[in-house]
């Protein structure tokens, strides 16, 4: 790999979800949705996983802060990877405006950071022999201005999923 050995990531997820978000019941019953980490933070983790391999040990304090919902609303781990990498993650819904989402690794050979928004700008591209990539511009969706979600690709998303599936594309 480009980075070499990985050393240590740290992901970041501050958002901001206020208690109409939640009015909506499926968002807020843990039967129904199985929680922010399911149905907000797992895109993010995918990318950390994705970047990152596999993990061998994890430990993780989950706690209902700010809303009356029984599903979690914020979310502190450590992650130990079986490449020997160790990584955090800190999740909220409780940020007052959505303020960032981000993912840093560091390897014996530089450093990759994204962040913005919505994890989409580079923010670090420090890669021996290989340029920074150049990103689309792709806005956060908004959703009646009452709150930022990711990207507004999870359509994009599902049609690679299911091209994989049905036609072997990669």
């Amino acid at each position: 790999p480009l980075l070499g050995r990985l050393y240590t990531c740290s992901l970041v997820q501050r958002w901001s979800r206020d208690a109409d978000y939640y009015s909506t019941e499926w968002r807020s019953r843990v039967d129904q949705s199985g929680g922010s980490l399911y149905t907000q933070a797992i895109h993010y983790l995918d990318v950390m996983l994705l970047a990152m391999g596999h993990v061998s040990k994890v430990c993780a304090n989950m706690a209902t802060q700010a809303h009356e919902i029984d599903v979690e609303d914020s979310l502190v781990t450590q992650f130990e990877f079986k490449n020997g990498a160790l990584g955090t993650f800190e999740f909220t819904v409780n940020a007052s405006r959505n303020l960032e989402a981000g993912l840093h690794i560091l390897g014996e050979n530089g450093r990759v950071a994204i962040g913005g928004p919505a994890a989409n700008e580079i923010t670090a591209w420090e890669v021996p022999g290989l340029a920074s990539p150049e990103l689309v511009p792709e806005k956060p969706n908004s959703y009646d201005g009452s709150y930022m979600g990711s990207p507004a690709n999870h359509a994009a998303i599902y049609a690679n999923v299911a091209d994989h599936i049905l036609r072997g594309a990669p």
